[in-house]
């Protein structure tokens, strides 16, 4: 399972739980919920997916009890109601979003701060939150208010962006690797930067959205997304595998293949090699 947090590619996860089960080996209710919202995406109707949730979670969970674990059952079932299944859409970074990230002091800066606004663009853009015909009527009246007090003020209004994950996550789809001090030390200095600013509530608000700017990158992978702008400042810095496509830091000039993949063909090779002796005995 990939370790992603959170699950951007909700589809492709769920696809692969169908053949892994549970990451961990044992029922979990969120990997639950997207496998419920999975079912649904395909057509089953609340039934349905009661019943394959706990044919499902016998099939994967040795310790599975119907009774102990209703709770979560009746969570991942009443979720289908409350969202849909978070299929992966293209995220454009503009022209002018990228001149404020280059302008960042160091490489790791700019993958950070690169990382922070796909993921705040992304998150806006593919909302999945199923909202009732007086929920939508509430946040148009909201947002017709906001509009109107910023233009008695002489102000743009403008959508507002957010990036809400963890620090640690943010590391790890940015593929930077630092001590716990130098990425504080790094958060803090893209704030006095002015390209991130910090809300009450502790998450990051990205305050250079182009809304109408020329696309530069166009990102549909969100596993590896730091990666993504350095092979854009530098291509020949990353390689893409030839295989599944992942991309990697490139190591040397004959580096084709990303880890598992290349563990895959050693591996192979090596029951070639074993074969091939055994026949020539």
């Amino acid at each position: 399972m990939p370790k992603v947090i959170p699950i951007y590619d909700e589809l492709s996860y769920a696809k692969n739980m169908e053949h892994v089960g549970f990451r961990n080996g044992c029922i979990n209710i969120r990997e639950l919920c997207v496998y419920a919202k999975w079912l649904k995406y395909i057509g089953k109707n609340d039934m349905q997916i009661k019943y394959d949730l706990i044919e499902f979670s016998k099939r994967y969970d040795k310790n599975f009890n119907e009774i102990i674990h209703a709770r979560i059952l009746k969570t991942a079932l009443s979720n289908t109601k409350k969202n849909t299944l978070r299929v992966p859409i293209e995220t454009n970074i503009t022209q002018n979003e990228l001149y404020v990230i280059n302008a960042m002091p160091t490489l790791e800066h700019r993958k950070i701060l690169f990382t922070m606004l796909v993921i705040a663009k992304y998150m806006k853009n593919n909302n999945t939150t199923i909202y009732s015909k007086k929920q939508k009527e509430k946040i148009e009246e909201k947002k017709a208010k906001k509009i109107e007090e910023f233009k008695k003020d002489g102000r743009i209004y403008k959508e507002e962006y957010f990036c809400n994950q963890s620090i640690k996550d943010i590391m790890e789809q940015a593929c930077v690797r630092v001590s716990t001090k130098e990425r504080t030390e790094i958060m803090h200095e893209l704030t006095m930067l002015g390209a991130l600013e910090t809300t009450q509530f502790g998450t990051s608000r990205i305050p250079f959205i182009d809304h109408k700017g020329i696309s530069a990158i166009k990102v549909c992978d969100y596993k590896t997304i730091g990666l993504q702008y350095e092979r854009h400042e530098n291509p020949k810095s990353i390689i893409k595998c030839d295989i599944c496509g992942v991309l990697s830091i490139r190591k040397s000039k004959k580096h084709k293949y990303c880890i598992n993949c290349a563990k895959n063909i050693k591996l192979e090779n090596d029951r070639k090699r074993i074969a091939n002796k055994r026949n020539n005995k």
